[in-house]
């Protein structure tokens, strides 16, 4: 079951680029839903930017956050992956995953100019691909005697929940999907609609 109301994930897939002392930055960040994903998506950056001298990367995966990773690719130890983690997770994005990569332009950078760079390219990808929020939502079954019918219309179109089938049968089934945040409320309605005559079953649950 869904616990949380709202997570922020990317909206859309993003890259940028920045020049520090001759090095170039190549910034991306993907919506992204699991680890096998995020690999999939490093190997397509791999392949087109194939010279490049570096392939940073940090992800921030699942509901609350909890599986989180990061890799530095030959630069020092938290320089690269870790900035761009602690960037994703500063924004508090999940669900997303960002590479950096770098192409070396012959100027030692240190590990402070190192940290600043990665950051920057990873704060400035996030920021062109935007946040998304996205709110738990159950996919429920109402069904309800037929007087309650109008009035139910009327309340779903207050609260500016569409439904999406009906059936009219020796009662009224409706389906739809409905907040999670709004569902006891919307039961409680329908509780004093239907004097206690209704059912309100939960089909299935996502983030939308």
């Amino acid at each position: 079951m869904i616990n949380s109301m709202e997570i922020q994930t990317l909206s859309r897939t993003s890259l940028i680029e920045i020049v520090v002392k001759k090095s170039r930055f190549i910034g991306e960040a993907f919506p992204c839903t699991s680890e096998e994903e995020a690999f999939s998506l490093l190997e397509g950056v791999k392949k087109r930017e194939m010279g490049a001298t570096h392939h940073c990367w940090g992800y921030v995966l699942g509901l609350s956050g909890e599986q989180a990773r990061y890799h530095d690719d030959g630069e020092p130890r938290g320089t690269a992956g870790l900035p761009i983690l602690d960037v994703i997770r500063k924004k508090n994005l999940t669900n997303t995953f960002v590479v950096v990569t770098r192409y070396f332009g012959g100027v030692k950078l240190g590990a402070g100019g190192l940290v600043r760079a990665y950051t920057d390219a990873a704060a400035r990808a996030l920021d062109e691909g935007g946040v998304h929020l996205l709110t738990a939502m159950s996919y429920c079954r109402l069904n309800f005697p037929y007087p309650v019918l109008d009035p139910l219309e009327r309340l779903l179109a207050e609260k500016g929940l569409d439904v999406d089938q009906r059936l009219f049968e020796d009662s009224v089934t409706f389906f739809l999907w409905v907040p999670r945040s709004a569902q006891k409320e919307l039961e409680s309605s329908m509780a004093d609609l239907s004097r206690g005559d209704f059912l309100c079953e939960i089909l299935k649950e996502k983030y939308r």
